[in-house]
C-alpha cells in the first residue's frame, strides 16, 4: 500500500517549505495513484487518518479535493473532515502551476475540486 493522506501532507508541507512546487506535486500524485489504484477498502484507509496541516492552504484543500474525489468515485463513504470549510480556498487557485503554466480549463476540473476552488484537472490525476 502507498503513502496515507497523513504522510502525503508532511511530504507536502517539507516540499512547500523547500519552495519545491515539483516534489509537492509528485507527492500528491503519489497519492492520487495509490487511491486510484487501491480496492474500495484500502481507499477508505488511505484517506482515513486526518493529515496535518502542508503549509497551504490550496495543498490542504487539494489533498480533501483528491480524497473525496477517488473515494467518491466508488460511492465510499467520506469523512466529515473532508467537506469542512477549511479546507477550501476562498478564491480559485491551482498549486501546482507556476506562473508560466497555463490555467486548467474549468471544464475538465472535477467537482470534487471545484467545491474547494482547487483547479486541478481531471487529467492531471490520471497519471497511472
Amino acid at each position: 500500500m502507498g503513502p496515507d493522506a497523513v504522510v502525503t501532507a508532511e511530504l507536502i508541507a517539507a516540499a512547500v517549505r523547500a519552495e519545491n512546487r515539483g516534489e509537492a506535486l509528485r507527492a500528491f500524485l503519489d497519492y492520487s495513484d495509490w487511491l486510484a489504484l487501491a480496492g474500495r477498502a484500502e481507499r477508505v484507509i488511505l484517506s482515513y487518518a486526518a493529515p496535518g496541516p502542508t503549509a497551504s492552504r490550496a495543498w490542504n484543500a487539494a489533498l480533501a479535493a483528491v480524497s473525496d474525489y477517488w473515494l467518491n468515485k466508488s460511492n465510499l463513504p467520506r469523512s466529515d473532515r473532508m467537506m469542512d470549510s477549511a479546507r477550501s480556498l476562498a478564491s480559485p487557485e491551482a498549486p501546482h502551476l507556476g506562473d508560466l503554466d497555463l490555467a486548467p480549463d474549468r471544464d475538465e476540473v472535477p467537482n470534487e475540486f471545484l467545491r474547494r476552488n482547487v483547479l486541478i484537472e481531471r487529467t492531471t490525476l490520471a497519471s497511472v
